[in-house]
């Protein structure tokens, strides 16, 4: 099993004082902000059990194609 890479603290430390890291972060968080305040307007128990099931799937495939601005998911499409 492939454990990904591994850093040192020191490393990650390193990573996390770089200039040019700072930067991009600092670029995309605003858009992340925004994303995640368009998320959570429907992402809550409240607002799920207001949603019919095609709103829900509407919803849910936007943000997942999206990737919601992390990691995106590999998709994969089941058949029955």
């Amino acid at each position: 099993m492939d454990k990904g890479i591994r850093l040192t603290d020191e490393q990650v430390k390193q990573l996390l004082r770089d200039s040019e890291i700072n930067k991009k972060i600092d670029e995309w968080r605003p858009d992340r902000l925004e994303l995640h305040k368009k998320w959570s307007e429907w992402i809550s128990k409240e607002s799920l059990d207001k949603l019919s099931d095609e709103e829900l799937k509407g919803k849910f495939i936007e943000y997942f194609e999206a990737g919601a601005r992390r990691h995106p998911f590999n998709q994969i499409y089941r058949t029955e």
